[in-house]
């Protein structure tokens, strides 16, 4: 049988839109998937536009023939090349697919300014995706419609699988931060494929390409599911995106033109409504959490059933759970039967590295117990387990409330506020970071860094600052321009923007609602993360870029429809 014969039956193209769902599917549950399909890409990207036609020449018994075999690779070659030449000419034509692609470029001219090549070689390597994924999407086979909304559907159930892994976790393991729960790849990374889920899921409920009524009542109870699952996993990056999403849309239709009225009314009334819940639900967990019930000294019992003198501390420890921490201390009975409880020492460490006398202490707090023997007998097994992990307050057991963000989050504001300690909080922590990008950027505005110098520069920095921060919590900016404005310098910093925003005006795909989604919840996210320092986040952010850039002129024009 001919070559040809065997060859043209199975299409090019198909391969080629089955290797990007591998994509979609590693990009929310395998970084080493993420590798593998990118190559998978690569190599069925080589075959594409190639005039096949040549194989009809050859069999595959002919191919055992040495003579033969070779003028086979000859002739393959030379017809790979050919195809490889006409995709490259197709790739400098497109405008948005060279400025995203100078991203990985200015990555390299960056190495002219390093003097850490072992970090920056990393760094190129771990944002080649940046170049390789617009350049394949722009010139390989193009999806239709049709194979598009399969593909985005495959991607939520990647994630769907995900979110059933994680929260499978959440309830079968003892774990003292919820984040943790996002066993492939970072939680933040993950709430972003989560949130992209939720509002596409959202097109999909209110648009026509899908009539049938059961299929939208699943569709939104996918919805209601990612949003709880965002709480579970105390995800405040994918709620906030969530949020700023959701207004962004109700403005939308605010004012958008030729719009029904009862729609703008109600739209006006959400953007006025959903806001102030939030803030009145916020200041009243505050307040319930941070000011105390009057207390009667001269009422409180002195002595523990057991006969130890109570400390009663109303200055040292300060107030959780609307109560003083510091009432009804008696350390040395604490010390006894917390022994006999756990096999972590009282004058030890949780598995967070915090005093597990501190963290028993506030636990017993928050559960309403006297810190004393009888206190910590009440602790079920379970509760003595997330002691021992670090959770220092029963209110972050919470699985179906905000209440625990907040609470970890006031506890940290205010040893910031008032010890000038910010390990306490990833939020403060950022606030540390981003005081020591600027510094760095004050020294550094014209060129920057380097691309590979940026670990060393906030090492020195931290060492110069004398920051108060703990060696573990030394991480980079948590800010993707300002960790570009480091690398870079200001004439970086402004390339990158182009290539954030020129790509989408160049192609009109501001009009279109699924792009425009993506790209509000990438800018956002830059705001308190790296979004794309990592494999992970990079991947995201490159593959989705292009794919809904590039994917084909007859995907739907959503902000229209």
């Amino acid at each position: 049988m001919r070559l040809n014969t065997r060859l043209t039956s199975i299409r090019n193209r198909d391969l080629f839109f089955v290797a990007l769902g591998m994509m979609l599917v590693s990009i929310p549950l395998s970084r080493f998937a993420m590798s593998i399909s990118q190559f998978t890409l690569l190599g069925l990207w080589f075959w594409h536009m190639v005039d096949r036609s040549y194989l009809s020449n050859y069999t595959a018994a002919s191919l055992l023939r040495p003579a033969v075999f070779f003028r086979f690779a000859a002739d393959s070659l030379s017809r790979i090349y050919t195809s490889f030449i006409l995709k490259l000419k197709l790739f400098s034509r497109n405008k948005a697919a060279l400025v995203l692609a100078s991203l990985y470029l200015l990555h390299i001219v960056g190495l002219l300014f390093t003097s850490n090549f072992e970090y920056a070689l990393k760094d190129l390597r771990v944002k080649f995706p940046l170049f390789l994924l617009p350049f394949l999407l722009s010139t390989g086979p193009k999806p239709s419609l049709k194979v598009q909304r399969f593909l985005l559907l495959v991607f939520i159930a990647a994630v769907l699988v995900g979110t059933f892994i994680s929260a499978y976790l959440l309830f079968t393991r003892i774990m003292g931060d919820p984040r943790n729960i996002s066993v492939f790849i970072s939680h933040i990374r993950f709430s972003l494929s989560i949130c992209l889920c939720i509002f596409i899921l959202g097109y999909f409920v209110a648009s026509r390409q899908f009539e049938k009524v059961w299929v939208k009542i699943i569709f939104s109870l996918l919805i209601c599911w990612f949003l709880l699952f965002l709480v579970l996993m105390e995800s405040g990056t994918g709620i906030l995106i969530t949020g700023l999403l959701v207004l962004t849309i109700l403005l939308y239709f605010a004012f958008k033109r030729r719009q029904h009225p009862a729609i703008k009314l109600l739209s006006i009334g959400l953007i006025i409504l959903l806001p102030m819940s939030c803030f009145f639900y916020v200041y009243r967990a505050a307040k319930t959490y941070s000011i105390p019930e009057p207390v009667d000294m001269q009422m409180l019992e002195k002595y523990s059933a057991k006969g130890t003198c109570y400390v009663h501390d109303t200055i040292h420890f300060g107030v959780e759970n609307g109560h003083y921490i510091g009432l009804y201390l008696a350390i040395p009975e604490l010390r006894t039967t917390w022994n006999e409880r756990s096999t972590l020492d009282f004058d030890g460490a949780d598995k967070r590295g915090q005093k597990i006398q501190y963290t028993l202490i506030r636990f017993l707090n928050s559960k309403g117990y006297r810190k004393d023997a009888d206190g910590v007998q009440r602790l079920t097994n379970e509760e003595v387990q997330y002691i021992e992990a670090g959770v220092a307050n029963a209110g972050y057991l919470e699985r179906f409330s905000a209440k625990s963000m907040i609470y970890k989050f006031i506890p940290g504001y205010i040893n910031y506020r008032y010890n000038g300690n910010p390990n306490a909080s990833s939020a403060i922590q950022r606030l540390e970071y981003w005081r020591t990008s600027l510094l760095i950027i004050k020294q550094n505005w014209l060129i920057g860094v380097g691309t590979g110098d940026i670990p060393d520069a906030f090492t020195r920095q931290y060492q110069v600052m004398d920051s108060p921060l703990q060696q573990a919590f030394r991480w980079r900016s948590h800010n993707q321009y300002l960790s570009i404005f480091i690398a870079f310098g200001i004439f970086g910093f402004f390339w990158f923007l182009v290539t954030l925003i020129y790509p989408g005006i160049v192609t009109r795909r501001f009009r279109n609602y699924l792009y425009v989604i993506f790209w509000l919840i990438v800018i956002i996210s830059m705001f308190t993360e790296d979004t794309i320092e990592s494999q992970d986040g990079v991947t995201f952010y490159a593959f989705f870029n292009a794919f809904l850039l590039f994917s084909g002129d007859d995907e739907p024009n959503l902000i229209n429809s």
